[in-house]
């Protein structure tokens, strides 16, 4: 996956004819841009922010902690949206360059999304395309209704967002595989409420930014932070 821009095997893909260089330096160069914007406003802003308040989580104070994360959430979207930018756009390009692979759809308009189960099937479309030839569709085939099917492309998918977090920070709390979880029941409410109550687009997608992006992004990544530096493994001064 970090060597070529697809999670599927097959014995042909789209190739194009010729490698092309200068487009090689823009995405070089969008890539060290992007990771220097990262590291500047993880330094200057999220750091700094998380490490001045983890001692409201030992207080238990919720004013000061829902404080905190509003605070978080322009740096937290500042570096998601440009870590998306960097990953999807610049290295998949890139590596796709490289190998001369012609699919360069990565993602769709996911940004334009309605609610959270469109968000899954357009942001990341290579593990969306692996998850619907090896899991999903072989449920069906068994017999599965698709409503179960979904369930269980997201248990695994729960499953595998933990194991990438917990091997990173060296330490299992279920909090990614609960988030991941809770979606399911989210997203029948979603449905049903854009079907009987809102029935807009633009609602849908202004309740995705608030709740996804501006508030479910800092949430997690201070959760996370909190475990971390608890832990032992760094030390707020």
């Amino acid at each position: 996956f970090l060597a070529a821009p697809t999670l599927c095997f097959q014995l042909e893909y789209p190739r194009t004819e010729k490698i092309r260089k200068m487009f090689i330096l823009k995405r070089i160069g969008e890539l060290l841009l992007g990771g220097i914007f990262i590291t500047v406003v993880a330094l200057q802003f999220h750091i700094p922010l998380m490490n001045s308040s983890l001692d409201y989580f030992q207080r238990r104070s919720f004013l000061n902690l829902i404080e905190t994360v509003i605070r978080l959430t322009i740096p937290s979207l500042y570096m998601w949206l440009v870590g998306f930018f960097c990953f999807f756009h610049c290295w998949f390009n890139l590596t796709a360059e490289l190998l001369r692979y012609g699919d360069r759809q990565f993602y769709l308009e996911w940004w334009n999304c309605r609610d959270l189960n469109e968000y899954w099937r357009l942001w990341n479309l290579p593990v969306h395309n692996w998850f619907i030839r090896h899991v999903y569709n072989p449920l069906l085939k068994r017999g599965i209704s698709k409503a179960f099917a979904m369930n269980i492309v997201f248990l695994v998918s729960a499953i595998l967002h933990e194991y990438l977090i917990s091997f990173s920070i060296q330490y299992i709390s279920f909090w990614a595989f609960t988030a991941m979880m809770m979606q399911v029941p989210i997203m029948l409410g979603q449905r049903f409420a854009d079907k009987y109550v809102t029935n807009s687009p633009t609602i849908g997608n202004v309740n995705f930014w608030m709740s996804f992006c501006f508030i479910g992004q800092p949430t997690v990544s201070f959760i996370y932070f909190y475990l971390y530096m608890t832990r032992g493994n760094g030390a707020s001064e």
